[in-house]
């Protein structure tokens, strides 16, 4: 119990810090900047940002459900993903993906959402890493003044991004989950055999997704990266709309930069505030303006919170049909 509530109080510690930080960082570089940004945007540009952001999060959701072997309906998918991705927008660690599965468990078995909140992140992992690759040559295509070390730069961290998914990939294609616990529980008293077994046949199941499930396998992709599309799009609009006057090719590099950036960041026990700071420091690195580049993903995390947020909302009127879903979940 004291461990709980020692986790409980050190994770508001670090979401206070977070606010302070980020407020900090706005001040640095002038409330009057951010004002005019939110002027520059208006409605009209809130709205558009709004839809993108309602657009990333549905064909996310429509990922996770294809990535589920039973079916769920979108909605119900949509609005659970929602829930543990707006804790991933200001905790790291993906904190989130746990609360997506145990939200998720409620109308499936445990195995069942363990193994497409696994699928979900090994497909995120790759879609990222692959639309990436993707804007790096369409900004080729329309060419850029970036200084060619710059550029390499770039693409030499785009193309490290892939270490997380061929990771994943050798961990789901050896079967490793259920290996190491077989081996760590030989050091244990305790008969673990139950698990290792519930471990093996979601280690088979992983493996075998694309060959039982041909058609989900390619919907799983395909709306994973449509989603990244979307959040690249979003960010050279935003890029646009809050003044930043440089050519469509460097936005579209600047976005994998921070991308990236944020990605890597996310390992500090902060991410409210630490995003933002991120950004500050690539965009002055690639020799523009880090005010703008700080704007313009605190501009994105609103987006996100918002956009999440108002579906995390409707989380509880989902259960209260859980007992009747459990029930029929028990008889089959």
């Amino acid at each position: 119990m004291r461990h709980r509530s020692f986790n409980k109080y050190f994770r508001v510690l670090l979401l206070i810090v977070s606010v302070i930080t980020l407020f900090f960082l706005l001040k640095y570089i002038g409330f009057n900047k951010v004002d005019e940004a939110f002027q520059s945007i208006g409605l009209k540009g809130a709205l558009i940002i709004t839809i993108f952001g309602f657009s990333e999060n549905f064909f996310d959701a429509l990922a996770l459900k294809y990535s589920f072997i039973k079916k769920l309906p979108i909605l119900k998918v949509w609005v659970l993903n929602c829930a543990g991705s707006i804790v991933n927008t200001v905790i790291p660690w993906d904190a989130g993906e746990v609360v997506k599965g145990t939200l998720v468990s409620k109308f499936l078995t445990l195995s069942e959402s363990i193994s497409g909140i696994v699928l979900w992140n090994y497909f995120h992992k790759l879609s990222r890493s692959l639309s990436l690759v993707f804007i790096v040559v369409v900004s080729l295509i329309f060419g850029t003044d970036l200084n060619s070390a710059l550029l390499w730069i770039v693409i030499v961290v785009v193309a490290i991004s892939f270490v997380p998914y061929l990771f994943m990939k050798l961990l789901i294609n050896a079967e490793i989950s259920h290996k190491l616990l077989k081996f760590l529980s030989s050091f244990w008293k305790k008969d673990y055999s139950n698990l290792i077994k519930k471990t093996k046949k979601l280690d088979k199941t992983l493996k075998n997704f694309k060959k039982e499930n041909p058609h989900n396998f390619k919907r799983v992709f395909l709306f994973q990266f449509s989603a990244r599309i979307i959040s690249w799009l979003t960010f050279v609009v935003v890029a646009f709309m809050v003044g930043f006057d440089a050519p469509f090719a460097e936005v579209s590099l600047l976005y994998c930069a921070v991308n990236l950036g944020m990605y890597i960041f996310s390992i500090i026990p902060v991410k409210i505030g630490v995003g933002e700071g991120a950004s500050y420091v690539i965009f002055s690195f690639f020799g523009f303006d880090g005010g703008i580049g700080l704007l313009i993903t605190f501009i994105l995390r609103l987006k996100a919170i918002f956009t999440l947020g108002v579906l995390s909302l409707f989380v509880g009127t989902l259960f209260n049909n859980t007992k009747v879903n459990v029930c029929d979940r028990e008889k089959e």
